[in-house]
């Protein structure tokens, strides 16, 4: 019973997650709340979470996951991948990727140009090591 308690908790949050439009607005809500995660989903086979609780981020990559302490500048970093790839999400591509911002409550989906390369400069400057999911 222990353990079905916290699935069923967890199945209970999944169902009251609202899913947003894709507005500036709605991802600043839920960024307001501090405590969220956002999910890059590459080319729809491969995905790296980050979540994030006040300053403190857990990234969550095919390998390892690693727990930091987030400066400013590297909370700014994060922000200005999220804007570019949110301004660039009506372009047209033939292969697009994804990123899922959500809290307990709300849930913000876009498809965007690919950005396997930019991702993986991002995590650089975030000195997290960038393992590709194809690679395992």
């Amino acid at each position: 019973m222990k353990k079905i308690l916290p699935l069923l908790v967890f199945l209970l949050l999944l169902s009251c997650q609202k899913e947003l439009a894709a507005t500036s607005e709605n991802i600043n809500a839920v960024f307001d709340t501090q405590d969220f995660s956002i999910r890059y989903v590459i080319l729809e086979n491969e995905e790296h979470r980050m979540s994030f609780m006040n300053n403190v981020m857990a990234y969550f990559g095919p390998e390892e996951t690693i727990r930091k302490e987030l400066s400013y500048d590297e909370a700014i970093l994060i922000n200005t991948f999220v804007q570019d790839r949110f301004q660039n999400r009506n372009q047209t591509a033939a292969k697009t990727d994804q990123l899922i911002i959500y809290n307990d409550t709300k849930k913000v989906v876009f498809e965007t140009a690919a950005f396997e390369k930019e991702f993986e400069t991002l995590l650089q400057q975030l000195d997290i090591p960038y393992v590709s999911a194809k690679k395992k």
